[in-house]
């Protein structure tokens, strides 16, 4: 319970602007008259009323908050929206190649454990997907490193040679090396 008074929790949740409406959890319920089971889904458009279903009543008051600190640029998705270019250099840092949760199955309620999980390629934190997000600004100069995760990543000799590289020369001279090795 305590952690979900953190609005940095929310801060991770899969953005309606690159997932759409993308099923992202699948809650399996009995019909009421016993007769069989139907699927409710749930996508990044639905926060609303997913937390109400989970009983997260804190849930909209956090979520107002802390929603809109990216500004976006665009309306339709299919159209593309994207992160918008800050127009300043960016060395974006991230992990690729790491089995990253994605949706979630539950089985009658939401109060265990989720009975199934769908995977993408990420951090095993945030989705490919996300992390790229901005990679298609002006100035930006995405570094991904292989087999890194979301929490260690500062932990492995790559991402600490991109830094470096960063501060000496203002932006990489050189591509770096990357391995899935520390």
């Amino acid at each position: 319970d305590e952690q979900r008074s953190y609005e940095s929790n929310l801060w991770l949740m899969p953005p309606k602007q690159i997932y759409g409406d993308e099923t992202l959890i699948r809650l399996i319920v009995e019909d009421e008259e016993g007769n069989g089971r139907s699927i409710q889904n749930y996508g990044a458009s639905d926060y609303y009323d997913l937390f109400e279903r989970a009983g997260y009543t804190d849930f909209p008051a956090l979520w107002n908050r802390v929603r809109d600190l990216t500004a976006w640029e665009g309306d339709d998705p299919d159209e593309g929206i994207v992160l918008m270019d800050p127009d300043v250099h960016v060395v974006p840092i991230y992990g690729q190649g790491v089995e990253t949760p994605f949706g979630y199955d539950y089985d009658g309620s939401f109060t265990g454990d989720p009975v199934a999980r769908t995977t993408m390629d990420g951090d095993n934190t945030l989705t490919l997907q996300a992390l790229s997000a901005g990679n298609s600004w002006s100035g930006s100069q995405p570094q991904q490193i292989d087999g890194a995760n979301h929490v260690s990543i500062l932990s492995y000799n790559e991402t600490w040679d991109i830094i470096k590289g960063v501060i000496e020369h203002g932006a990489l001279a050189m591509s770096v090396g990357r391995s899935s090795t520390n």
